[in-house]
């Protein structure tokens, strides 16, 4: 049975990183907020499993019927509840969500605790981190001023390749702003959580995947139908 790395093995293993998206939010304009955006592109078939309607041995610490997710702060700049908070908007408050998609595999419990204070946390799928700095945080991957996703433990489906954890590295930089703001970072790289990319210089459909920060006209900060259809279909794969 395979188990979940420790984040200080974890960090010391770079190998077992089979994929990561970033997303590169910088402050060119303060008074009016432009950005400009930067990404690395990875397979669309790179996504937690249980996003598949058919998900079975996954494991014990694994529920089919949600994804446990914890927040984590490396930074004094937020607390892990504030960050708990941010991400609770983005995934349960806003609307459309991800929520309920690919049958209903796609659901989410928040933890009571942060990440760190449980000894045991092989029964969490994804873990949202937040740091200022990557000294902060030795496991991030992805360049400063970076948000990512990095895929954990991998499961062999016969046909691609499924994780059983993620975790979500927030620059802090990327989520400090308005609610609009802070929900379209959080949705973004959870899109990539699902097996969603940033889109390869294309703008269309309207995704959350490839919005303005990509000098594309979709200002939302919530998934778009297409986006959740395209969960759907990843969630059909073999």
């Amino acid at each position: 049975m395979k188990r979940k790395l420790s984040p200080s093995f974890k960090s010391n293993l770079p190998i077992w990183i089979q994929g990561g998206w970033c997303i590169t939010i910088v402050l060119v304009a303060a008074i009016l907020g432009a950005r400009t955006v930067e990404a690395t592109h990875g397979s669309g078939t790179v996504h937690q499993k249980l996003v598949h309607r058919g998900a079975t041995s996954i494991g014990y610490w694994n529920s089919a019927d949600d994804e446990n997710w914890c927040p984590e702060s490396h930074t004094s700049y937020m607390l892990p509840a504030t960050l708990g908070t941010r991400v609770e908007d983005a995934l349960q408050n806003s609307s459309p969500r991800w929520r309920n998609v690919s049958n209903g595999l796609v659901e989410y419990a928040r933890t009571l605790k942060a990440c760190a204070d449980y000894l045991d946390r092989n029964w969490i799928e994804i873990e949202y981190h937040v740091s200022k700095t990557n000294s902060e945080n030795p496991a991030k991957l992805c360049d400063e001023n970076l948000s990512c996703v990095q895929h954990y433990t991998s499961v062999w489906t016969g046909a691609h390749t499924d994780y059983l954890w993620q975790w979500v590295n927030l620059d802090y930089d990327n989520i400090k702003f308005d609610t609009a703001t802070n929900r379209r970072a959080i949705n973004h790289e959870t899109g990539h959580v699902y097996g969603l990319l940033d889109g390869e210089g294309t703008c269309t459909p309207e995704s959350i995947m490839h919005n303005i920060w990509y000098y594309c006209t979709y200002s939302g900060s919530t998934p778009t139908s297409g986006d959740l259809q395209g969960v759907l279909n990843i969630g059909n794969l073999p």
